[in-house]
This record gives structure tokens, sequence and C-alpha cells, in this order.
């Protein structure tokens, strides 16, 4: 399991997400979702993706990235050459965390000082948990999709 147990809200929208440049100093700034809590983001490469890195997957109809906040996630590890950014990682090099476990790339956490406080974990990174209803909690696939 990649996160707590969370439930679905709608998407919150860019516009009203805190972003850290904003917080006044010594404050922290809160993640884009409330604890608990995921929504799914259809196109998460409007954040600070042009395109789509090489390599990276690609989101596909049906199959949305699903956003959480920091502090929901678990068991996933930094990818270091993708965590560049000015104040926090900006995103923009594609996934930047790892399963702990396998080390596939399950995810793009955007804390940068001008981004929303977020983990987009990708399409195929995701399951749904049969045992809590109505929850979603990210686990790696066994098997890559191909």
């Amino acid at each position: 399991m990649l996160s707590a147990p969370v439930r679905e809200v709608p998407l919150p929208p860019l516009d009203g997400a805190p972003l850290p440049y904003e917080v006044p100093d010594g404050g922290e700034c809160p993640p884009r979702l409330a604890p608990g809590t995921f929504a799914h983001d259809p196109d998460p490469y409007h954040l600070s993706w042009t395109h789509p890195p090489a390599g990276a997957p690609a989101a596909r109809p049906g199959a949305p990235y699903a956003v959480l906040g920091r502090g929901d996630v678990r068991g996933v590890a930094e990818v270091p050459r993708r965590r560049q950014g000015c104040c926090g990682p900006s995103g923009s090099q594609g996934p930047n965390l790892a399963c702990a476990g396998c080390g596939r790339e399950v995810a793009v956490e955007t804390a940068d000082c001008g981004t929303p406080q977020q983990v987009a974990f990708t399409p195929d990174a995701v399951v749904l948990d049969p045992v809590i209803p109505d929850a979603v909690v990210p686990a790696v696939n066994p098997v890559p999709p191909g």
C-alpha cells in the first residue's frame, strides 16, 4: 500500500490552491487536498509539465491520476534525479516518487514555491481496495501494463 486509506472528493480548483510563496514566513503551506482525501485529475500535466517527459506514463481517458496530500502517502522513496525545483520538487522532470519496495516510479510530487502541495499517482499505480468502501489506496500493480 502506498497511502493511508482515503476517500474521494471533488478536485479542488488550482486557482484556490495555496502556494508556498503566499504563506507568511515561518508558516507551513497546506496541501491541496485535506488529509484522508483524494481526487481524480484527468490532466496532471497542466501543473508543471508542458509536455509529458520522454518515458513518462501518459494519462489515458478513463484513467486519471489520483491526487493526494503528501501526508497520506506511504512506502515511497524519492527519485533524486527528478527532484529539481527552487524550494521543493517542481514535478517538471516526471515521476519523482518510486515504490520503496520495488523501485517502480509511481507518482509526481509537486511542492515547489509556485506549485500546489500534492502527490499525483500515475493511473497504473492505483488500485481500488475492496475492503474499505469508497476508498482508494494507491498500490503498485503486480504487472505493469503493456
